[in-house]
């Protein structure tokens, strides 16, 4: 999280008790502050000269206005930390609501119906954030309300109920200001995509009715930041655009990486992608539409229409692509210059949305586009990874930071962590054949596998949750057979090697499944992680002459399973971390228990993909990790 920023870690909430501040602090800070402006800034000491005048006093005014909300009249949430706030405001999402609660005009458990006074009531500075949900999504729809609310502000956004909803999620979305209603008809089953556009559609025309921009995105969107005042400015400087959309190219397919002009009236952002990416998949996970705009309207029409005729559970989002677009050809769409794409023969006019900003998975947690471009992400929508799957997406996001879970997952338990030894010879990965099998790789993932085996067996005798560790991959996975270069980087500017997200070498169903407690990689680095967990901290090392057994290992190891109870069971520190997981434990004493337990961690690893080696024909090319 060091190399997003202090400003994107600070929204990155910590679930940690609010502390109120002490005032002298703030004030001799304040105090201090001002006086260096005055007297050290660069140049302050010749008022004579304008130009450096004008700099310093915005700064003279920030600082006056931190004494001033420090000291008198401010209300409580402004004087309070703002991540102690934020975490408060989010914690509040898994308290039993009261059946009571009222917000922006509206009170109870009772959804109304999609009106253009709910829209109205619901939306701030011109703009509506919407997305539509099925209560069997609720997951991720908190996940998607605890993120947005706090960056958009109270009764912003809603939420339409396509199955109707229910009372809890209801009173849980009040408490956080947002509004919710009910489409008014069942979902169609096999995934209803045609029925959802529908209700986009209604969903549009409510917020165009009322006067409104919509910003519309998928519930398993990740907002980090506000992204209307940079889809404002967007709007403003390409004039006649109706709507902008993300995408699912990732942009670092050639090295080195080309530029990406920045936003001339935010020059911390980068502009829109250059119209040629038109010609790849567009992405409506997130997307900006204009509410006066007839191209707008236009486009929203012919994705219900499209998707209308679709087979039931078919995904919406290439027969979208394929309507908008037309019969325009890839290499039509390689020569469109500008950043406008002309969409329905020239009937809408659409931008995308810069990658490196409005990211998916795999450019977020993978390829890291953000880092690259030295920008900080405004979303990450939990799209192309190994598994489109519910539980691949709580697995990724969870390892990321970018998903909220109930306070009880970072505030209670003991857990066992590990860094797995890796010998340097392993991490070199050697040019292959494209295609072929990249045994340098298999073998440094293997030999991490068995070390996982080894913490997670300790974890199991210890009844610790094991924190997952941080794997190195030196071959990137790819799409299908053939996919990975020599280089195996997939095309792409990834760094080799690189930290491979778990479900690179579990498969998270699998593993879910077998119900063993376990904490995401990067747990302990969380800031929702309370202060009491991580100073509760022991190294267990070999016991010191006359050290009484607890938090160290007595006796030669490895150790039977009675012997590691007896030297580690009794610590009381909340995370017991290994200096080496391999060899700690002999085994199980049942070797029945300890044959299940191989079985059990084999059945739920990965593979790598893929090669076109014809012995892994079978496999679709799949090499299996092993133990």
């Amino acid at each position: 999280m060091a190399g997003l920023g202090t400003a994107l870690g600070d929204r990155l909430i910590a679930s940690r008790p609010p502390r109120k501040p002490l005032l002298w602090p703030v004030l001799a800070g304040a105090a201090l502050l001002v006086y260096a402006l005055l007297v050290w800034w660069p140049g302050s000491s010749d008022p004579a000269e304008p130009a450096l005048e004008g700099q310093t006093r915005p700064l003279l005014s920030q600082a006056a206005a931190s004494v001033q909300i420090a000291v008198g009249g401010a209300s409580p949430d402004a004087r309070e930390n703002p991540s102690s706030a934020r975490a408060r405001q989010q914690r509040a999402l898994f308290a039993v609501p009261a059946t009571n609660v009222s917000a922006c005009g509206y009170a109870g458990a009772t959804l109304p119906a999609l009106s253009a006074e709910l829209v109205r009531a619901h939306s701030q500075r011109g703009v509506l954030f919407g997305a539509l949900a099925t209560t069997s999504m609720s997951d991720m729809l908190i996940n998607y309300v605890a993120h947005l609310g706090p960056l958009v502000g109270r009764c912003a956004a809603v939420v339409g109920f396509m199955d109707g909803g229910s009372a809890e999620l209801t009173l849980r979305l009040r408490v956080a200001s947002f509004g919710s209603y009910t489409t008014g008809e069942p979902l169609p089953a096999g995934g209803g995509q045609a029925g959802r556009w529908r209700h986009a559609r209604a969903l549009f025309r409510a917020a165009a009715g009322a006067g409104l921009d919509l910003v519309l995105s998928d519930v398993d969107v990740v907002w980090l930041r506000d992204p209307w005042p940079y889809m404002q400015q967007v709007f403003a400087l390409q004039g006649g655009m109706d709507a902008l959309i993300s995408t699912d190219t990732t942009s670092d397919w050639t090295r080195p990486l080309p530029a990406h002009p920045r936003l001339p009236s935010l020059p911390a952002e980068l502009l829109l992608e250059r119209a040629d990416v038109c010609g790849r998949s567009l992405n409506v996970g997130i997307l900006a539409l204009r509410g006066a705009s007839a191209g707008a309207r236009a486009l929203v029409d012919a994705a219900a229409e499209a998707v209308s005729l679709i087979k039931q559970g078919a995904i919406d989002q290439g027969a979208i692509n394929r309507r908008w677009k037309g019969e325009k050809t890839a290499r039509a769409w390689r020569e469109t210059r500008g950043l406008a794409c002309d969409m329905l023969d020239g009937a809408a006019h659409v931008g995308v949305l810069p990658a490196s900003q409005f990211l998916s998975l795999l450019g977020y947690s993978v390829r890291k586009l953000h880092l690259l471009r030295d920008v900080e992400p405004f979303a990450v929508h939990a799209t192309f990874l190994r598994t489109q799957l519910p539980v691949g997406k709580l697995l990724r996001l969870r390892e990321e930071g970018l998903f909220l879970d109930p306070p009880a997952h970072y505030e209670e338990g003991r857990f066992l962590a590990y860094t797995p030894a890796i010998p340097l010879a392993l991490l070199q990965q050697p040019p292959i054949a494209r295609g072929a099998v990249p045994t340098a790789h298999m073998a440094l993932v293997n030999a991490q596998v068995a070390q996982f085996r080894d913490a997670l067996a300790v974890a199991r005798v210890l009844r610790r949750a094991l924190v997952l560790p941080r794997m190195h991959c030196s071959c990137e996975l790819g799409f299908g057979p053939g996919h990975v270069t020599e280089r195996c980087d997939a095309d792409s500017a990834i760094s080799l090697p690189y930290d491979c997200p778990a479900d690179h070498w579990l498969e998270p169903k699998l593993w879910l499944a077998l119900g063993w407690a376990h904490r995401e990689r990067g747990f302990l680095e969380n800031p929702r992680v309370p202060d009491e967990v991580q100073r509760s901290r022991a190294h267990a090392r070999k016991c010191r002459p006359g050290q009484p057994a607890g938090c160290c290992l007595t006796g030669a190891t490895p150790l039977s399973e009675a012997q590691l109870r007896a030297s580690l069971g009794g610590c009381e520190a909340r995370v017991l971390e290994l200096g080496e997981a391999s060899g700690l434990l002999r085994g199980f004493a049942d070797a029945r228990a300890g044959d299940r337990f191989d079985d059990d961690v084999r059945s739920a690893l990965s593979s790598w993909c893929c090669t076109t080696d014809p012995a892994y024909k079978a496999k679709g090319g799949l090499v299996t990790y092993s133990l």
